[in-house]
């Protein structure tokens, strides 16, 4: 026995047009929905209140800072502005000339290296600046203890912390202890015969330069960290 279909498939009815025009496709039909659907969407979205608004928090964006596991980004150029400068280990010399008389001991710290400058006044003496396994007290002969792993010896050929007079030109302390990253002890290590010395220890034999500069007169050393 055949039975028939209580809603038998109809085409669609499309409503009447004027002459002349064509009726839409199903494509054309089915993108009509859904731009009046997304339409309705975005009124209603614009409609109900931010989180601005109603007091509620926004959500913290998910930034590398905000993980705790990521490390800063180091640019190529600020990773060699933070290397420590390739200067040489070996000795620095100076000829001896006019006489100078000890007034400052300056220490003072560095992105990449630690400095010390000896000033004096009068003129600028001659020096001598080498890694040596252990200072001693120019004259006595006795160890100079320092602190740190390795010991630079500073001497100053035809310099003083006296002055012809008698009177002492330097009146700072014969120790300084600043303890930088490289730098940890400059001592006094003589004044005999025209010859100051000094014993500069640091934590490690690195790198490091010996310059001059006037007015006032001084002698420079840098050491790298």
């Amino acid at each position: 026995m055949k039975i028939s279909a209580l809603h038998p498939e109809r085409p669609p009815t499309w409503p009447s047009l004027a002459p002349g025009h064509l009726r839409p496709s199903r494509a054309a039909a089915l993108a009509a929905t859904v731009c009046t659907v997304a339409l309705a969407c975005g009124c209603a979205a614009a409609q109900s209140p931010s989180a601005a608004t109603s007091g509620k928090p926004l959500p913290a964006a998910a930034t590398p800072e905000a993980t705790g596991t990521s490390r800063p980004v180091v640019t190529a150029a600020q990773s060699r502005a933070a290397a420590p400068p390739a200067w040489p280990t070996g000795p620095r010399t100076r000829p001896a000339g006019s006489y100078g008389f000890l007034t400052a001991i300056h220490l003072g710290e560095h992105a990449t290296y630690d400095r010390i400058v000896f000033q004096f006044t009068s003129h600028i003496p001659g020096y001598k600046v080498s890694y040596v396994p252990q200072v001693y007290y120019d004259a006595k002969g006795t160890p100079v203890s320092l602190a740190g792993r390795a010991y630079l010896r500073v001497v100053f050929n035809d310099g003083s912390e006296v002055l012809l007079t008698g009177q002492r030109s330097y009146h700072g302390p014969d120790t300084l202890s600043p303890y930088f990253p490289d730098l940890r002890q400059v001592k006094l290590a003589g004044d005999f015969e025209g010859y100051l010395s000094f014993g500069i220890g640091v934590s490690k034999r690195t790198g490091f330069r010996v310059f001059t500069l006037t007015h006032p007169n001084r002698v420079i050393i840098d050491v790298a960290h």
